[in-house]
């Protein structure tokens, strides 16, 4: 209880970790359960349910009560359901990845939500930045198309056997001995 308190104090993405396959020593339900206990501690927090062990069960698999008791927890649309399995790596980085994007992106919804007023303006620092900033765009909403010049198509590469090549100083250099 200790942890759990620590972590509805900080600033964090929540990963709830369950094991379908039971071999943790719990069942699916109390499992659940249990998250259904401490979710209130959460509250304006990212939560997951990350899925273990799936090279053994995956949601799929459950009996239909239990994927209905699954189902449930996601309805509030509050909680994303992600699955990995640890033993082969099977959506380990999409797991990792999907909470670094969202907490990263809460945090800049954040960010943007304390630099603006009650009438949504922006002000502060935010607003001094924003001032500064100016994207050009063509007059009149034309789009120009992509224009590479005659000389620059022509242009070609030559290779350091192509007897075609000029001469560089690098070319006389080498001849010569080296620097």
């Amino acid at each position: 209880m200790q942890s759990i308190t620590a972590i509805a104090h900080l600033r964090s993405a929540i990963l709830y970790f369950m094991g379908l396959s039971e071999q943790c020593g719990y069942s699916v339900s109390a499992q659940i359960q249990l998250f259904q206990s401490i979710k209130p501690l959460f509250a304006n927090k990212l939560v997951f349910i990350v899925i273990n062990k799936i090279d053994i069960m995956r949601p799929e698999e459950l009996d239909s009560e239990t994927q209905e008791k699954l189902q449930s927890i996601l309805k509030s649309g509050a909680v994303e359901l992600l699955q990995l399995s640890c033993t082969t790596t099977e959506g380990l980085m999409q797991v990792r990845n999907a909470a670094c994007d969202r907490l990263l992106a809460e945090r800049n919804a954040q960010k943007l939500k304390a630099g603006t007023n009650s009438s949504g303006e922006v002000t502060g620092r935010l607003g001094d930045v924003l001032r500064r900033i100016h994207v050009a765009q063509p007059l009149g909403g034309v789009t120009r198309e992509v224009f590479i010049p005659d000389a620059v198509k022509s242009r070609t590469r030559h290779e350091k056997d192509d007897p075609n090549r000029p001469k560089l100083a690098r070319d006389i250099e080498e001849e010569n001995g080296g620097p």
